[in-house]
């Protein structure tokens, strides 16, 4: 059984599989698996990641027929998953060598069951700017926290697989990270923050996450139908939601170089 398993779903050209799993591959902690989730891509995306999972056998490449959206191709990835801690790293994203292992080590030491980071934010369009904008978000965060805005970036989160038993991604097209982190914090549980500025989220125009005001109508909805808040409630977390959203007045600028990739032979 590996220590951690990685999910990746993907939709689009198998070019970016490569790039995503070569992050995976140069990481200090080897012992992993890389569950790759194609989401119904078409162009024998399907059949050239399973050519690709002959490289490297700690690739599991899981096929779906239709494209479904990264929720729903993560809880494929979640089925698949035979790790002790789950991790999440999309195929435009990155993370420093040192990710995983920092990160386990965290958890193991401190009795961690829930997980989550500090992570910088680049723009697709200035993929040679070097100054980042970096998220600090709390060192814990709660469900009450949650409610009133995500400071949690997916590609930073590992949970420990058990806790995942029960639950799943949503089947909202916005902000169902979001919503299974309000799930799993439901009970009394918290996120708490390991140390480190390790992983870089890659915002694209045009994405769902970018379409502010259709994200918020999504949040409405798991407000009133996931946490079955009255109609006043929902809409005072609905007013801070929103003005998390739109200013995100944590964010600050700092100067940072990547890790370069290196193709290995």
């Amino acid at each position: 059984m590996p220590l951690v398993s990685v999910i990746t779903p993907n939709f689009g050209s198998f070019e970016r599989i490569e790039r995503c799993h070569q992050i995976v591959r140069m990481q200090t902690l080897t012992d992993w698996e890389h569950i790759i989730v194609d989401d119904g891509s078409g162009q024998n995306t399907g059949e050239k990641l399973r050519a690709f999972a002959e490289t490297d056998s700690r690739i599991v490449p899981v096929i779906a027929n239709e494209n479904r959206g990264a929720g729903a191709a993560r809880n494929l990835g979640l089925n698949a998953a035979t790790g002790h801690y789950i991790a999440f790293l999309d195929v435009d994203d990155h993370w420093d060598r040192e990710k995983l292992e920092t990160q386990v080590g965290f958890m193991q030491s401190h009795g961690v069951g829930l997980c989550h980071g500090s992570y910088r934010i680049a723009e697709s369009e200035k993929p040679d700017k070097k100054r980042y904008r970096a998220q600090h978000p709390p060192d814990r965060v709660t469900h009450a926290q949650l409610l009133n805005g995500c400071s949690i970036g997916c590609l930073t989160v590992m949970i420990e697989a058990s806790l995942l038993r029960d639950v799943e991604f949503q089947k909202y097209r916005r902000g169902q990270d979001w919503s299974l982190w309000l799930l799993l914090t439901a009970n009394g549980q918290h996120f708490e923050k390991f140390p480190g500025l390790c992983c870089t989220y890659t915002r694209r125009s045009g994405t769902l996450s970018s379409n502010k005001l259709r994200k918020l109508i999504d949040v409405w909805r798991i407000y009133r139908e996931q946490e079955s808040l009255s109609v006043p409630k929902a809409i005072w977390c609905l007013m801070r939601h929103a003005h998390y959203v739109l200013l995100r007045p944590e964010y600050r600028y700092h100067d940072v170089h990547l890790t370069k990739i290196t193709k290995q032979q």
